[in-house]
């Protein structure tokens, strides 16, 4: 304990106090100086509460949140985001609703099988509603069965809409369709910060 007791003494400790920063929609300069506040108390660190913010999540929320993270930036503070009321969660109190554009996304694939040569294919793509399409790639076969694959070519720009044209050389192909969607496993309803 007196060994503790000299590092606080000294400022020589880790950062053990972790107060909250409550967020009311205070304008930039009352955060900057709320934050040099901290700083100056010898804190270094802050858990941001958000909830009681006016536009909780919102354009007004995130403005406020770069001041903060700027300050917090120039005086090597560390930054904590309380969000509700499993903290920390990423949930952002209830707020972000599945297909909502900060919604948890994954990231899928399929493949089709091919064989070649064959001029004027086309291939419909199953890509459900928001979910989007991230690339397309052409890979050769080492033969008949699926197995090893070899010379992967990225065909994506031979999509139109949900419809692959591709004049597929000779062998067999895999054709794998990468897509992002919000069906998948883990956690739902999670915040993507971005």
């Amino acid at each position: 304990m007196e060994k503790r007791l000299k590092e606080v003494l000294n400022r020589e400790e880790g950062n053990y106090i972790l107060p909250f920063f409550w967020q009311h929609g205070e304008g930039g300069g009352r955060l900057r100086e709320m934050m040099g506040a901290v700083y100056s108390s010898g804190i270094r660190a802050v858990c941001v509460e958000s909830r009681p913010h006016p536009d909780f999540a919102g354009p007004g929320w995130w403005r406020d949140m770069d001041i903060i993270m700027d300050e917090a930036r120039k005086r090597n503070m560390r930054v904590w985001v309380l969000d509700d009321a499993h903290f920390p969660s990423g949930y952002c109190n209830g707020l972000v609703e599945e297909q909502s554009v900060y919604a948890k996304r994954y990231l899928d694939h399929y493949t089709i099988d091919a064989s070649g040569p064959r001029t004027g294919t086309s291939f419909f793509l199953s890509i459900d509603e928001g979910e989007e399409l991230v690339g397309v790639v052409a890979a050769r076969r080492r033969g008949r069965t699926a197995g090893e694959v070899q010379d992967p070519v990225d065909i994506t720009n031979q999509v139109r809409g949900k419809v692959l044209y591709w004049d597929i050389p000779e062998g067999y192909w895999n054709i794998i369709v990468i897509k992002s969607t919000f069906s998948g496993s883990g956690r739902k309803n999670i915040y993507q910060y971005h």
